[in-house]
């Protein structure tokens, strides 16, 4: 084998080794849909009143109380719509809709002066990804 071959072969087990390594991926704990990327996990369930969103660091849960942030569609010139804080490490969205498909972006600034944020993709009808794109 040569040389190029070996070092582009050693650059992506390093590359998977550290993307793979870093936080690790923690499943779902209320049947939602878990942030994509950062320090920060969000948990997103939809349901008929709108958002729940709960959040933990490396599976610990993080308290809401004081914590302010915000939750948007990428696409949108839209606002952003306010979490509110409900106990415990759980922030509800009332009456915030999402279609299947669309990306969220989620940022939150806890009372400890830390902050967080991630990205979440809305399911397709239970399935991870929609149609022939192949995306969320």
């Amino acid at each position: 084998m040569s040389t190029w071959k070996r070092w582009v072969i050693a650059a992506l087990v390093a590359l998977q080794a550290a993307a793979s390594g870093a936080h690790g991926d923690f499943p779902p704990k209320h049947g939602g849909v878990m942030s994509l990327g950062g320090e920060v996990s969000f948990e997103v369930v939809f349901g008929a009143e709108g958002l729940t969103v709960f959040v933990e660091d490396h599976g610990d849960p993080i308290p809401t109380m004081n914590a302010q942030g915000s939750v948007r569609h990428v696409r949108s010139t839209d606002p952003p719509v306010v979490l509110v804080p409900d106990g415990g490490n759980r922030f509800l969205v009332p009456a915030f809709r999402a279609r299947p498909g669309e990306r969220l972006v989620l940022v939150v600034a806890f009372a400890d002066g830390t902050g967080g944020g991630g990205t979440v993709d809305v399911p397709c009808a239970g399935q991870p990804t929609c149609g022939a794109t192949g995306r969320p």
